[in-house]
């Protein structure tokens, strides 16, 4: 009987030791410990790691957590060049989107914003958008001002000195330019009027965009 189990144990060995990597890989329990996979229809899932280039103040960040289908889930964690955490992100999994709790920190540990962010990906392409109040601060920790977003975008700005600034209306898109026109050519104009900044995009195939955001007044 020993030796027959003994028979029985080489062998398993000698096959586990002969097979290669890759079908390593497609064992469903050895699969929970490789990061950035894809289910069958090529969606981010299972654990995943991003290193992006240096963007903002020329820092490149590194963004650790789990997609289930390609939707963030659990909890997401941003580290620094310096291994400093900069991003917190918690994701409830409703449906086919991701509310996302998220809380990102300055290179000093200070708390720079705070608010709810949603990843939709039930309509025909995903979508990544900011939702209810978002609080933001300072460097030094003082709270700077509150933004209440609706569909992504900030309607009403509230300061730290009190005074609030609403946004009349979200981004519209205007008609297609003729293409035999000069001014068709793609290009960005900026104008401030009162306390916003009146943002128009032009592209090279005639459409125009128009981004309206609110700013603190000048004094």
């Amino acid at each position: 009987m020993k030796s027959h189990a003994v028979l029985v144990l080489t062998c398993c060995l000698i096959f586990v030791s002969s097979g290669t990597q890759a079908q390593i890989k497609t064992w469903p329990l050895l699969n929970l410990f490789f990061k950035n996979q894809f289910d069958k229809n090529g969606n981010h899932h299972g654990r995943w790691v991003f290193t992006t280039d240096a963007v903002g103040d020329n820092e490149s960040m590194v963004s650790k957590g789990r997609y289930k289908h390609g939707l963030m889930i659990g909890q997401w964690k941003t580290f620094d060049a310096n291994r400093k955490l900069r991003k917190v992100e918690k994701s409830l999994l409703v449906d086919s989107t991701s509310l996302i709790e998220t809380s990102e920190f300055f290179q000093n540990g200070q708390l720079k914003k705070q608010g709810i962010a949603v990843l939709d990906k039930s309509g025909p392409s995903p979508r990544f958008y900011l939702k209810g109040e978002w609080t933001y601060f300072l460097e030094n920790g003082t709270p700077d001002k509150k933004v209440l977003y609706e569909n992504g975008w900030g309607v009403m700005t509230t300061y730290a000195d009190g005074k609030v600034i609403k946004s009349p209306a979200p981004p519209v898109v205007l008609p297609k330019k003729p293409q035999n026109q000069s001014n068709t050519r793609s290009g960005v104009k900026m104008i401030r009027k009162g306390n916003e900044i009146i943002t128009i995009q032009y592209k090279e195939n005639g459409d125009s965009t128009v981004q309206i955001t609110p700013v603190k007044p000048l004094n």
